[in-house]
């Protein structure tokens, strides 16, 4: 989390807001964004020159941000030579300039792009959300997947957008053929990257390459902490001790504190949640991610859990990330809602959701919580298809937004009239409208649309709306 992690203020979101949308403060966001005679923005030369810092007009903003957070000139100009922070700050700087300061906020680029790099995959899970594998049942033409020549160039697209993160998901990565040389461009543009995998290709030799390009983060998915839950999820016998030895691999290298347990919650495995945080701890890796459960792909609804489950759920995950803090991620945005009512009731430095981004205390990230702000579909992230579909989530990948074949990200990230329309949350239909924690929470928007066709319809995965999930699954199971 970079500059988060190393900061220890609590802010006013009013004043915080209210400085950021001042005439003068637009006026010099503008200023600073504006391009210089060597093609690059003043803020660029400003972030490349900080530890040269001398009190001219141009690096004071930057000096209040710093002293705000309370992060010492060396560490802050240690955190400036970081890519990844150089380009979070210009994209807060150009989402400012472009909205204001938002509550929730929306980016003026995406964050996060999450490239389901290919369909093919080596295991048969019931509940991937790509359909993806020999199991998969859409094989048109239309969807040839993109060449290594078209892959590189979405590198270059990636970075000309100015997008900090990139998230290599499938299908299975490590299958496809062209990922090590996408994966090696990615780190020579200086790219944030992620990796999601089953874990099975983990070899020795793969995670000694793995290392070798500098991933930030690897999320191995494990569905369950014994080989009778997991393999029953991944279609195959045998999957589970595979998975297995590819995290002691990681380990051996040395990789345990950037290596997760993916751990999709459903019907079928939410009594696991428990063993999942003692494995966790055992192995002594980063963190658990707790994926929220989508119906869609090869997923049932049948498989979904109940509003009361997930509720049971969000407070052993609460309690952990209490005793644990920065242990465990939710990506169900509930969550969020669930910690935001559990401070209300209490005076303790209570647990609070970043999104997809991660987990702290109340008391030092209440405000970046409210800026993230739950679901970040078409507001923080945006995913790339296998065949160059650019859509709003990898969960809802038939929702064609452009192709990144003959479109950019930006030109779709701006204009694409369904992203307009589901980042306004005062368009939010049922309780997810009217709920007091709609602009922390949201919902999820593509479990709203698995379930209702609309984008902007109620999420029936909340406790709010109980009654809504047992009426839709009638009609689903």
């Amino acid at each position: 989390m970079g500059l988060w992690n190393i900061s220890k203020r609590n802010f006013d979101i009013v004043k915080l807001k209210i400085a950021l949308n001042n005439p003068l403060t637009r006026k010099y966001v503008s200023y600073v964004l504006e391009k210089t005679e060597d093609g690059k923005t003043r803020l660029d030369n400003i972030l490349e020159n900080y530890n040269k810092y001398n009190k001219r007009f141009g690096f004071l903003p930057l000096e209040i941000i710093r002293k705000g957070l309370r992060i010492s000139k060396e560490d802050f100009s240690k955190q400036l030579k970081r890519p990844l922070i150089r380009r979070v700050i210009l994209a807060s700087f150009n989402s400012v300039n472009d909205y204001g300061l938002q509550i929730p906020q929306t980016f003026s680029v995406p964050l996060m792009l999450v490239w389901n790099i290919t369909n093919k995959c080596n295991l048969k899970c019931i509940h991937c959300y790509q359909d993806a594998g020999i199991l998969r049942k859409r094989k048109e033409k239309k969807e040839k997947e993109l060449s290594l020549k078209e892959k590189l160039n979405v590198i270059d697209k990636i970075v000309d957008a100015g997008i900090p993160t990139l998230a290599f998901s499938g299908g299975e990565p490590l299958i496809d053929k062209d990922f090590w040389k996408v994966a090696r461009k990615a780190k020579e543009n200086d790219l944030y990257m992620s990796l999601n995998t089953n874990g099975t290709l983990l070899t020795k030799e793969n995670v000694k390459k793995i290392k070798n390009l500098g991933f930030a983060y690897i999320g191995v998915s494990l569905d369950g902490a014994s080989a009778k839950v997991h393999d029953k999820f991944r279609g195959i016998n045998g999957m589970f001790d595979k998975t297995m030895e590819g995290i002691k691999n990681l380990i051996e290298e040395g990789l345990q504190d950037i290596t997760c347990i993916s751990y999709t919650w459903s019907k079928q495995n939410y009594e696991e949640l428990p063993k999942m945080l003692k494995l966790r701890d055992k192995l002594g890796l980063r963190k658990v991610v707790v994926y929220n459960f989508i119906p869609c792909g090869r997923g049932n609804f049948s498989n979904d859990t109940t509003a009361e489950q997930r509720e049971k759920g969000y407070e052993i995950m609460y309690n952990d990330s209490l005793k644990n803090p920065g242990k465990l991620l939710c990506t169900a945005p509930q969550f969020g809602r669930y910690c935001i009512e559990r401070a209300r009731k209490s005076k303790e430095n209570a647990t609070i959701v970043l999104s997809h981004f991660g987990t702290g205390r109340i008391k030092e990230l209440g405000v970046l919580a409210e800026i993230i702000g739950g679901c970040g579909a078409g507001r923080a992230y945006i995913a790339l298809q296998p065949n160059g579909d650019i859509s709003p989530c990898v969960y809802t990948p038939s929702t064609v937004l452009g192709n990144i074949r003959k479109d950019s990200f930006l030109d779709v990230w701006k204009n694409s009239s369904l992203l307009k329309l589901m980042r306004d949350r005062e368009n939010f239909e049922g309780n997810c409208g009217k709920c007091e924690n709609n602009k922390i929470c949201g919902g999820c928007r593509a479990r709203a649309y698995v379930y209702t066709n609309n984008y902007n319809g109620a999420d029936p995965g909340c406790i709010k709306n109980a009654e809504l999930f047992c009426n839709l699954n009638k009609n689903f199971i």
